[in-house]
């Protein structure tokens, strides 16, 4: 696999990919085929109410099994991205900034939608392919949408997809609502000055120059957050790949390793050229999350046998220069 070209192998494959633990099917489908079945339930139940045929569709999607699986991946990713964080040095994060980081992961639970009281985040994704993070007065929350939970059953995409929410419990801008810091510029210093100068955020990129924004802190043209979510999300999401690569032979790697960031890709070409299709918003491009967050990743790239990464291509850490 050319490692450069991760984006196009991964966003231009049509159908389901599988690797040895699953599956991840592209996201259209993915929606087209909840909403189907929500259709199929109410067609044969034509005289319940909505309410009643949602709590079917719920129960039909929100399985035992897949409730069971989708647990234990986040016991792992927790555990997994815990140890990641009490191993930086104290020169990378301070032992409190350790401490209270560790604490948020731990606190990070699985919601299901409640048919009898739906919220409106439940309500918005009941038929969506993908994940919120949810924070409450008494609970940090991820909950996965009815499209994601029927298309996916793949290891490593419940890995990157948890990870990637557990992250945001402790992104800039969440510990700036929680009171952690006045600033956001405080937190990870030196990791967002590395994302800033390696071209990840919105002004700048490889790719060519992006609309300029009046980034707003903690607005809706600010990525540092989903940056940063995807940058822990690719660290978390390598060590699930590093432990099974003794098992697979390369074809299942390749295949392991697109199923991770599949549901990154969004329907329809993308341009990284087109200006006007790459307007400033809180996520990067797809392109920047898969080839620059993702498969600059060096263990990800081990995984792969990339050749080594140019020295003009850096990688990002807590304790970057």
């Amino acid at each position: 696999m050319d490692c450069r070209e991760l984006f196009a192998s991964v966003c231009e494959t049509r159908g389901k990919i599988h690797d040895p633990t699953g599956s991840v099917d592209e996201d259209s489908f993915a929606e087209l085929e909840s909403h189907r079945r929500y259709e199929e339930l109410a067609a044969a139940h034509p005289n319940e109410s909505v309410s009643k045929i949602t709590a079917r569709f719920i129960e039909d999607s929100y399985t035992r099994t897949k409730k069971r699986r989708m647990k234990q991946a986040l016991r792992w990713t927790k555990k997994t991205m815990e140890k990641l964080i009490r191993d930086e040095p104290d020169t990378s994060l301070s032992k409190l900034d350790r401490k209270r980081m560790v604490r948020e992961i731990h606190r990070v639970e699985l919601g299901w939608p409640d048919p009898d009281e739906l919220t409106p985040d439940q309500k918005e994704i009941l038929h969506r392919p993908l994940a919120h993070y949810i924070r409450t007065r008494d609970s940090l929350q991820i909950i996965l949408g009815g499209g994601y939970v029927r298309s996916t059953t793949s290891w490593f995409n419940l890995v990157f997809t948890l990870a990637h929410e557990i992250a945001h419990a402790i992104d800039p801008c969440e510990q700036k609502k929680k009171g952690w810091v006045a600033d956001t510029s405080l937190v990870y210093p030196r990791l967002n000055r590395c994302f800033a100068v390696t071209g990840l955020l919105v002004e700048q990129n490889i790719y060519g120059p992006q609309p300029k924004a009046s980034t707003q802190e903690c607005g809706r043209t600010d990525q540092r957050p989903e940056v940063f979510a995807d940058w822990l999300a690719g660290r978390v999401t390598a060590l699930a790949l590093k432990e099974f690569s003794q098992e697979f032979d390369n074809r299942q790697l390749e295949a392991s390793v697109k199923n991770a960031v599949r549901d990154l890709c969004t329907p329809g070409p993308e341009d990284p050229h087109d200006l006007a299709a790459n307007a400033p918003d809180e996520h990067p491009s797809q392109r920047i999350r898969i080839e620059l967050l993702f498969a600059r990743n060096p263990m990800i790239r081990e995984v792969l046998s990339c050749e080594p990464q140019p020295p003009t291509e850096r990688y990002c850490a807590f304790d970057s220069l």
